[in-house]
């Protein structure tokens, strides 16, 4: 469906671009870094189609997790309250993103995906390629949505994994705020980088949860959703996105410190 060129999909943690501790509050100074990053590669690169996804960090997560402890699921003004918080963050990221060069266009995740009655995303992903094939940088963002007979949060990685997996990605990149997957939770003593994980093993594997707000689960459910998909993407790395120059080198396929993750 994408024209002839090396496909990536990169996602933006949340808690990359947010502080994840504190409701509302936007890293403007890792955006900007990240948005020079990104456009430094793109116009080196002619041959590079990038679609961007970015999380919700203290913008998605916190009003989601209100709602879910306050009413038990997320209701029609919930799902309002947490659309605008989105579409917020979205705005922003997006703005710095055309600020510095890259042609950036929001694509709201929840007109495109819903979570079906089994649990598994599904979506229309034509649209995307056809942006791809004009131009453009399509950025998308965990979101509410449907979910099964209700509301629910898609998540930025589910999103990634099902648009990398259904459009063929060369490369599907997390920007984490961690160097990659470990053995435990990276902050525990002795913990231990892993160079590469084998998703047919992720059970065995003790990794940390999520920090912070977090109503997606952490990074073994980030890695789990991928199974499905895996073996349709050429490659999927995971890495420290608040490391300056980290997303620039990454893209332009340098070594960096990471995780590949692997069937």
């Amino acid at each position: 469906m994408v024209e002839d060129a090396m496909l990536v999909v990169l996602k933006v943690g949340g808690s990359v671009i947010t502080d994840k501790s504190r409701p509302f509050s936007i890293r403007m100074g890792v955006i900007d870094r990240v948005s020079r990053e990104i456009a430094a590669v793109l116009s080196e690169r002619r041959d590079l189609k990038l679609v961007l996804v970015h999380g919700g960090g203290s913008f998605g997560h916190f009003v989601a997790s209100e709602f879910l402890r306050e009413r038990g699921a997320i209701d029609a003004e919930g799902a309002y309250v947490i659309a605008s918080y989105m579409d917020e963050l979205n705005r922003v990221f997006v703005g710095s993103l055309n600020a510095y060069g890259v042609p950036a266009v929001s694509i709201s995740s929840r007109g495109l995906f819903y979570i079906d009655e089994n649990g598994v995303i599904t979506g229309y992903v034509k649209a995307i390629s056809m942006l791809l094939n004009r131009g453009l940088v399509p950025v998308l963002y965990g979101d509410v949505g449907v979910a099964g007979e209700g509301l629910g949060i898609i998540s930025g990685d589910a999103i990634s994994w099902f648009l990398a997996g259904t459009l063929g990605a060369d490369r599907l990149l997390f920007a984490t705020t961690v160097d990659g997957v470990y053995d435990r939770d990276p902050s525990e003593p002795g913990a231990r980088l892993l160079s590469v994980v084998r998703l047919s093993s992720l059970s065995s594997i003790g990794m940390g949860g999520a920090h912070g707000m977090d109503v997606t689960g952490g990074m073994k459910a980030k890695l789990g959703m991928g199974i499905p998909y895996v073996r349709r993407i050429g490659e999927v790395i995971v890495f420290n996105g608040r490391r300056r120059g980290y997303i620039y080198k990454v893209l332009r396929g340098e070594s960096i410190r990471c995780t590949r993750v692997v069937p």
